[in-house]
């Protein structure tokens, strides 16, 4: 099961938060806890400071937000970076997938319902291995945990110059 953090935190954090669930379930799932790509500007919060790995002073992202780099003219209800999160994700699961499923929590669930809604329908070759000469397609996780993940109507995320809605519910 591939395991996505939530914002301003990283992998350390999220395998705190899941210690008695993987203790329960140790046996029979193999968790795969990542990072998020992005650095996030942000101050860590100060009562999760304890779980930053030595020599790093910020937690991680998966999305990028306009205030971050203001140079970009984004509207402040628009995140971007989806493009590097969709690379990244699907060279996760082809290097140390396939995977059964994704426990998600808040921004990893907000990150993974976007991964799926963009390859699976708004740009499909993006989950194309672009090594393979027969264009095998990576498998996508049957099922989604998601903790905490909310929607946010008004909220858009941007891939490839173009602006999306979050939908709130699946098509």
């Amino acid at each position: 099961v591939l395991c996505l953090h939530g914002f301003n935190t990283d992998s350390n954090v999220l395998e705190y938060q899941m210690r008695h669930f993987r203790q329960v379930f140790n046996e029979v799932i193999e968790f795969v806890i990542v990072d998020a790509p992005f650095e996030c500007p942000e101050q860590p919060p100060r009562e999760l400071q304890r779980f930053l790995a030595e020599g790093r002073t910020h937690f991680r992202s998966w999305l990028k937000f306009p205030h971050w780099e203001k140079t970009l003219g984004l509207s402040p209800d628009v995140v971007f970076g989806l493009e590097e999160v969709v690379d990244y994700l699907a060279g996760i699961m082809k290097y140390q997938g396939p995977f059964d499923g994704v426990l998600a929590f808040s921004q990893g669930g907000i990150i993974f319902r976007h991964f799926l809604r963009i390859t699976q329908e708004i740009d499909p070759q993006a989950f194309v291995s672009p090594v393979d000469a027969r264009k095998q397609v990576f498998e996508v996780p049957k099922f989604l945990i998601s903790v905490a993940s909310p929607v946010f109507e008004n909220m858009k995320f941007r891939y490839k110059g173009e602006l999306y809605a979050q939908r709130l519910t699946p098509q």
